[in-house]
């Protein structure tokens, strides 16, 4: 069983702090609660205690945005950082970027929020075992690099072919298992039959190039999600959150938004990091 959650309020706003306090305990009722009124008394906090969840108010006085940084990079993706606004702006998703940050929220912050909030840092602050199944090397190189951008956790296992996954599964457990439709030994919707079979909560994702024809079979092997080649590190998070049920987070879609806009560049305009 996981350590209950242990939640850091930065805000200046007395009432603003109560609120999410009180949003917090309905939600997790074992959650350890702290509170930050300024920058300096955040970062004392960050550095004192071992925090899982912070929400920091966008116009916190005194506070260092290189800080939290820092503190994003050191504590690691085991950690969320939310921060909470007033209004939306266009430049939020570049300052989350740079912060580490997994979502911007408006205030007032409600119950639903900080259950979404909750939710997903249970399973973030988890080391995720994905099995991933691609028979080509590259491939899964790429995955593993893009794997590396989420804000998910994955201790990642990988397999060249179905037969091998299939034995992997028998030897160990698996929270995900991401597995392409072209493989040369033994077919996919198989091998998720019998991963399932022997695994049942494991999350199966299948990816591909053309994935519309098979859609139709997909409900009947329990597929959790979908990942259509090319595929970026925003479509992993977005997979992965709709795979365990999570809210997906207003970043998720901004990014994604960016994404379509740089597909829609003119030809000649380079594309990095996609799986293909």
């Amino acid at each position: 069983m996981s350590s209950p959650l242990t939640v850091l309020i930065a805000d200046a706003d007395d009432e603003m702090r109560r609120l999410l306090a009180d949003a917090i305990r309905a939600e997790a009722p074992d959650a350890t609660v702290r509170e930050a009124t300024n920058g300096v008394d955040l970062q004392r906090a960050l550095e004192r205690d071992r925090v899982d969840l912070v929400f920091v108010d966008v116009v916190l006085p005194q506070t260092d945005g290189a800080a939290i940084a820092r503190w994003r990079a050191e504590a690691g993706r085991h950690s969320m950082v939310i921060l909470v606004s007033d209004l939306l702006s266009p430049r939020w998703p570049s300052i989350a970027t740079h912060l580490g940050a997994y979502d911007v929220l408006l205030k007032p912050v409600g119950g639903r929020q900080v259950r979404n909030a909750v939710e997903a840092c249970r399973v973030i602050r988890r080391t995720l075992s994905l099995l991933v199944v691609d028979p080509n090397r590259a491939t899964r190189a790429v995955i593993r690099r893009l794997l590396d951008q989420s804000h998910f956790s994955f201790e990642v296992v990988e397999s060249e072919g179905g037969r091998r996954a299939v034995n992997l599964a028998r030897r160990r457990l698996f929270d995900i298992a991401i597995i392409d439709m072209a493989l040369p030994d033994y077919p996919a919707l198989e091998v998720a039959c019998q991963i399932q079979d022997r695994q049942s909560a494991t999350k199966l994702i299948m990816m591909g190039v053309d994935l519309d024809a098979e859609t139709s079979r997909f409900d009947t092997f329990g597929i959790a999600g979908l990942l259509r080649k090319p595929f970026h590190f925003v479509d992993i998070d977005r997979t992965v959150h709709a795979a365990f049920g999570l809210w997906r987070p207003y970043l998720i879609n901004a990014l994604q938004a960016e994404q379509a806009r740089a597909v829609q560049r003119p030809p000649g305009a380079a594309q990095r990091g996609a799986a293909h």
